[in-house]
């Protein structure tokens, strides 16, 4: 689990990182700026998840008795890293949601640019036409 969410936060320190303005040299979307956000809760729950995580390691000699006390911690803790685990799950699926959108629009946007461009080419070629017509 562990292992998990710190792949987990590799990726989202990227995306985080791929929507900063500076490195987009403009300012960020309503869009961008929703999913910055979302990562930023990400970071917050997978870090709290890999500290909970990481009290619950057995360090040092395994004696029976301090193996016995760290499964103790891990019932009692259940509650609290199921909880997070859900929680990055529900960012996660956030993202999933957000990051589809985003692409359906940057798509839909770019076609419509190339439409657009082909509509004035016609136009141009049209024009170029027709006056070469009217000036025989």
């Amino acid at each position: 689990m562990e292992a998990t969410t710190s792949g987990l936060l590799r990726m989202n320190d990227l995306l985080g990182k791929s929507l900063e303005s500076d490195e987009l040299h403009r300012p960020l979307t309503d869009e961008e700026r929703e999913i910055k956000a979302i990562c930023e809760g990400c970071e917050n729950v997978g870090i709290e998840l890999i500290s909970a995580l990481q009290k619950l390691k057995v360090e040092g000699r395994h004696g029976k008795w301090k193996s016995f006390r760290q499964a103790l911690k891990s019932v009692w803790n259940k509650d609290e890293i199921d909880d997070l685990t859900d929680r990055l799950e529900g960012f996660r699926k956030q993202l999933d949601t957000h990051i589809l959108v985003s692409l359906r629009y940057a798509r839909h946007k770019a076609i419509i640019n190339v439409v657009s461009c082909l509509v004035l080419r016609q136009g141009q070629y049209e024009c170029k036409y027709f006056w070469s017509i009217k000036a025989n």
